[in-house]
């Protein structure tokens, strides 16, 4: 690829090119550093890096020491290809964009998901510094890129509490001097120099993440009454719904401690039958789904058991994030397809060894099939029958005997168990006596010994 660059064309769309060539190295670059550092605080960056085999594999090793001198020198040398990189392939509280990772496609402006700002960045930066032959930009260029860059800043600067924008205004009232363009002409020409193996790599783990890293579910769920079948149908739609809404929810929390500490209260609040959560995180997570899912169905009849039933879906996602390491989970309509996505190779081997033992089929059945949540469309369990990948899931009933549950950290005993035990103990109880009587009949010293 080659790396000259002309200083060629009008003073003005030189003056443009170096003001957006600003934006781009110093401002969109401390965008990423931010939202790196909001999500993994550089003294546990390298840590988390040499957990990501594929890329480990395909980072050079300049990046490397760079990512290991984070302890010491935090991100200002990180530059936006390594950012890129460690926010695609580390966070996984990154909401991924709306088209996937390594798109050509600038995405729409509907789609403003945090992965579309950073792709966003991404392609603003190789469009204007892959291909260009000469220092200059075009009047109608520039405002196209302006305006997508200042999308970028207001959407992104109330999460993490900066203001980009007025930086933003600042850089475009500033005039540059010819220091400032030669300053970054060099910037600009390593960086084109870079930008042959950036694409090579980022190919390397989207072709990486396709191949090993997804696993699409198929959930049928059929009515066995005919007459049911619109409280099916909008039963569907229920689970969907709150199961999207609840991923994104979650996904907002900034980080991994936020989210295990989640995990834990959410166990503890179901365990306990609890009426209200104690857990200051996730009395808010259910409280802002609560808001967002206010206005569905019957859910918000259900009066006392809708925090539980809210509790209950964030307790089957944060199963998975913990269990499997999943990036994230989508649900969509007709027959409920269910998109995980892994962020190792481990974690996405024994999902599909527990996919294949039945513990995935379990832990969808336990939320699909409790209580509060069916009798909120005025249905039970058995007016559904529920297929996983065209098997059906069977419920647990207790009618093959003794049968343990593990779902979800929690260990459920069956009534046919706890009853057959029962059982078992009472007649026990009854030799017992039977024996102590036809011994006291010889012996009535026997009174004397119990």
């Amino acid at each position: 690829m080659a790396t000259s660059i002309s200083s060629t064309g009008s003073d003005e769309d030189r003056t443009r090119f170096f003001s957006l060539s600003l934006v781009i190295i110093d401002e969109l670059t401390q965008i990423l550093r931010d939202l790196l550092h909001n999500e993994v605080p550089p003294t546990q960056i390298f840590k988390k890096v040499t957990k990501v085999n594929h890329l480990t594999k395909t980072l050079r090793k300049d990046q490397i020491a760079v990512i290991s001198d984070a302890n010491t020198r935090g991100y200002k040398e990180f530059d936006i290809t390594l950012l890129y990189m460690l926010l695609r392939n580390v966070c996984q509280n990154i909401t991924p964009p709306s088209q996937n990772w390594g798109v050509s496609t600038m995405p729409s402006p509907s789609e403003v998901t945090l992965g579309d700002d950073i792709e966003r960045i991404r392609l603003i930066r190789n469009n204007l510094f892959g291909h260009i032959s000469e220092a200059a930009i075009s009047k109608t260029e520039f405002k196209k890129h302006w305006s997508i860059i200042s999308g970028i800043c207001t959407r992104i600067q109330t999460p993490l509490n900066k203001d980009y924008v007025k930086r933003l205004q600042v850089i475009e009232e500033r005039s540059i001097d010819p220091d400032t363009e030669e300053k970054y002409l060099q910037l600009i020409k390593r960086q084109v120099e870079e930008e042959k193996t950036t694409k090579d790599i980022l190919q390397n783990i989207q072709s990486s993440l396709k191949e090993v890293l997804t696993s699409k579910e198929t959930v049928e769920i059929e009515s066995k009454d005919p007459e049911k079948l619109h409280n099916v149908n909008t039963f569907i739609h229920g689970w969907i719904l709150i199961l999207n809404e609840m991923v994104a929810a979650i996904n907002e929390m900034t980080s991994e401690s936020d989210i295990r500490q989640i995990y834990e209260s959410i166990l503890d609040f179901i365990r306990n039958n609890k009426i209200e959560p104690e857990n200051v995180l996730l009395k808010n997570l259910l409280q802002k789904l609560q808001e967002k899912i206010q206005s569905y169905a019957k859910l918000k009849e259900c009066g006392v058991n809708q925090i539980p039933i809210l509790a209950k879906f964030a307790q089957f996602y944060s199963v998975l994030v913990k269990e499997y390491g999943i990036l994230a989970v989508k649900c969509s309509e007709g027959s409920i397809l269910l998109l995980v996505t892994f962020t190792t190779r481990k974690g996405y081997d024994l999902y599909k060894k527990d996919l294949e033992n039945g513990r995935i089929g379990e832990q969808i059945l336990e939320l699909f099939l409790y209580p509060p949540f069916l009798e909120s469309f005025g249905l039970k369990a058995d007016d559904i029958e529920i297929s996983l990948n065209g098997s059906l899931l069977a419920q647990h009933k207790g009618k093959k005997g003794v049968k343990h549950l593990q779902c979800s950290g929690i260990l459920f005993l069956s009534y046919n168990h706890i009853f057959r035990y029962c059982v078992a103990l009472l007649v026990n109880l009854y030799f017992r006596f039977v024996l102590f009587l036809y011994n006291s009949s010889f012996d009535m010293d026997v009174f004397h010994r119990i």
